[in-house]
């Protein structure tokens, strides 16, 4: 399959990212966000180059760094079947993110985000 993608439920407030002590710096360039339950398996260090809001497909370029869920234990990959917490570093599309909103658990947006791959030009 070359495309795929992750319901988004909204990025991380830095009051629950403290929470989950996260071992990784975050800067302006990583976001820490909450997806929903995964239909595909992907290891770390994936890339992504699309968002995709209210139906819109966005370009960015994006890594991604890092897995857990709410136990904080890492993951080398996003399992099957999982809703899990990441860390991508954006390169491209940063501006895109600002639509993304903030919150402190997985069901408190209902807009219709995904993050992911498309080999559709």
């Amino acid at each position: 399959m070359n495309n795929f993608s992750y319901l988004v439920h909204g990025e991380l407030s830095a009051e629950s990212i403290k929470k989950l002590s996260i071992p990784i710096k975050i800067t302006e360039r990583k976001r820490v966000l909450f997806l929903g339950f995964a239909e595909y398996t992907i290891t770390c260090g994936a890339k992504f180059n699309m968002i995709n809001i209210k139906g819109e497909n966005l370009p960015i370029m994006a890594t991604l760094e890092y897995i857990t869920q709410q136990y904080n234990l890492p993951f080398d990959e996003i399992p099957l079947g999982w809703k899990t917490i990441v860390v991508i570093e954006v390169g491209k599309g940063i501006e895109h993110f600002s639509n993304i909103p903030i919150v402190e658990t997985w069901y408190q947006s209902d807009l219709d985000i995904r993050i992911g791959f498309s080999n559709e030009e």
